[in-house]
């Protein structure tokens, strides 16, 4: 996956700058997926590998979590590397640490009863909030077969609270919520994760 590492970061997606995660932890720096898919070029290698993961679970129904997730699965959808239907979710409420959804329309939600085999994408997972709550939405949970991401930053995180799912990303590094200008240097240029 070393080569959806060197897309993401190519792709200028790694920023500094203050930041509140979906957790409600603070940060000085965030992973802007926005970045990737104004990056025709390195998009297209993180859509090739997620698209063979999201397939090799099988799935009838694809859904992503807004807002990142949302986008890359519509456009996985829009391309040769998956030809799924999609289910939408939208944001109920945003509360520090937690995160409410629900069916953007009841069409969506007919499209997941009548599905058996959902994989969600998401853009970052950290400590999974916003997973827990697209899980949490009526008659998700029973049919997902896997979470797929771009990037887990957070997998040595003494808080994460792990989804009751199968779940991978492209690449999975660490990357703590406070940087100095020197670690961020050092994550930019290096050429393998630790």
């Amino acid at each position: 996956m070393n080569s959806c590492r060197k897309a993401i970061l190519n792709a200028g997606v790694l920023e500094r700058g203050a930041t509140i995660y979906a957790s409600g932890s603070e940060g000085n720096n965030k992973l802007n997926f926005d970045r990737l898919v104004e990056s025709p070029l390195h998009l297209e290698t993180v859509l090739r590998y997620m698209g063979k993961a999201a397939l090799s679970y099988d799935p009838d129904l694809l859904m992503g979590i807004p807002t990142g997730g949302e986008r890359l699965a519509e456009i996985m959808a829009g391309t040769n590397h998956l030809d799924l239907p999609i289910a939408r979710i939208a944001k109920q409420k945003d509360l520090p640490g937690t995160k409410t959804f629900d069916y953007k329309t009841t069409d969506d939600e007919k499209l997941v009863l009548a599905s058996k085999r959902i994989v969600l994408i998401e853009d970052v997972f950290n400590l999974f909030t916003s997973t827990r709550g697209a899980l949490a939405v009526s008659g998700v949970l029973e049919r997902t077969q896997a979470v797929i991401a771009v990037w887990d930053r957070g997998r040595n995180h003494p808080a994460r609270n792990i989804p009751p799912v199968p779940f991978q990303a492209m690449v999975s590094e660490h990357i703590p919520n406070f940087l100095t200008p020197e670690r961020f240097n050092e994550i930019l240029n290096r050429e393998e994760a630790k």
